[in-house]
């Protein structure tokens, strides 16, 4: 059979089996776009547990940074103590480090108190 510019038209067997393939190539496409949702879906879970194994390191840096600056906190208040030398009165050995004792009568700066003079008798014991 013809068509009017000459060109043969297929028999009814060409013509399903033209379909069949077409049907094929078709099933062929959608089949690989399913694999490339199904990869995409995939590749997002990964990203996500990934986010979250992220956020996670991140705060266990955060605490690590914390304790590394509390140690360094510790050891500049040691040699703040260690320059400042031993205290000068067992009392002062008890009260604490003695890093933050005042320069005249020996008082720690957070006790409140206030020096007091001292009479010229009670220091002659008698």
């Amino acid at each position: 059979m013809t068509t009017r510019d000459g060109a043969e038209t297929p028999t009814r067997p060409e013509h399903h089996a033209a379909l069949r393939q077409a049907a094929a190539a078709e099933r062929r496409l959608m089949e690989r776009e399913q694999r490339a949702e199904r990869r995409l879906a995939q590749a997002k879970e990964r990203l996500a547990r990934a986010e979250d194994r992220l956020v996670q390191t991140q705060e266990r840096v955060a605490r690590r940074r914390a304790r590394v600056d509390e140690a360094e906190a510790a050891l500049r208040q040691r040699q703040a103590d260690r320059t400042a030398g031993p205290p000068a009165t067992p009392n002062e050995a008890e009260a604490g480090t003695g890093a933050d004792r005042k320069a005249v009568g020996g008082n720690d700066e957070g006790s409140g108190a206030e020096p007091q003079p001292v009479a010229p008798d009670e220091g002659a014991g008698g």
